[in-house]
């Protein structure tokens, strides 16, 4: 008797948990981007509307990048898409790994990348932004079809007090990519706010 209940009961409780664990996965899904594993757009809106409120709210310093991968048509269209989808992998991994654990990136759209830098001021992302443009430019990719030289164009914005709303710092933050490519691509530009 007692036996039998606690063995459905204990039954029970290890599919309550299996479905939590379920559910967890299917919200992580739902907010990641599935090829590169960092987070999808709406995950990103979901964080940065949060972490723009605090940094209003307690004049905190809050920052952002928006990265573009040079040719990436081109790279694609020599290739074939599934190089292309290493190469996706490979910058959101190297982006990974010139951010703090406390940082967000986000895959924004085909070939670009959002990073929400928290705490971070204007000059710390420049430089942020700096060692990711390097770290790219600098280590060619080791692809299925060879080694392949990729280059990105960064544009930094930071929080300030015209800044209203995170849609807001997305426009400035694309405005200085743009800036980026105009200049020859494959560089840095820190959007002065205004």
């Amino acid at each position: 008797g007692d036996i039998q209940a606690a063995a459905i009961f204990g039954g029970q409780v290890a599919i309550a948990i299996e479905n939590a664990n379920l559910l967890q996965e299917v919200q992580r899904l739902a907010v990641t981007d599935e090829l590169t594993n960092v987070l999808n757009r709406r995950g990103f809106d979901e964080v940065a509307n949060r972490e723009f409120e605090i940094s209003k709210r307690y004049a905190r310093p809050l920052s952002m990048i928006m990265l573009d991968i040079d040719h990436f048509k081109a790279t694609n269209d020599t290739y074939g898409h599934s190089v292309g989808d290493e190469i996706l992998k490979e910058i959101a991994f190297r982006c990974r790994t010139k951010i703090r654990e406390t940082d967000f990136i986000s895959r924004h759209g085909g070939e670009e990348f959002l990073i929400l830098l928290i705490e971070q001021k204007r000059e710390n992302a420049r430089l942020v932004a700096e060692r990711i443009r390097k770290y790219i430019a600098d280590q060619p990719f080791v692809t299925t079809s060879g080694k392949i030289k990729v280059t990105v164009s960064l544009g930094v914005c930071s929080l300030d007090s015209q800044t209203t709303s995170i849609s807001m710092m997305v426009k400035k933050v694309d405005k200085a990519l743009y800036v980026s490519k105009e200049n020859g691509r494959n560089r840095v530009t820190l959007i002065n706010n205004k």
